[in-house]
């Protein structure tokens, strides 16, 4: 059984949300927020997925999403619109 929690805290303009994945005595969580770059709003994510510390931010664009890794690694995807 898997289960998948979504918690929020938002104050003023600021926004956090936080994903708790539990499935087979594993835990894993993810830490999103939301940010300013250059004018651009981000998606900040960081957590711990398969025991593997993950940091990433997510630029929203018009057709794509580009995730850009710490290690400056750049990955785009299209939207489902």
């Amino acid at each position: 059984v898997e289960r998948t929690t979504v918690e929020y805290e938002s104050e003023e303009d600021e926004l956090e949300l936080v994903m708790t994945i539990e499935a087979d005595g594993r835990k894993e969580t993810l830490v999103f927020e939301d940010e300013t770059d250059d004018g651009k709003r981000v998606l900040r994510v960081s957590g711990d997925l398969d025991g593997v510390p993950v940091s990433f931010r997510i630029y929203i664009e018009s057709d794509e999403y580009r995730y850009v890794f710490d290690n400056g690694e750049e990955q785009d995807w299209e939207r489902d619109r």
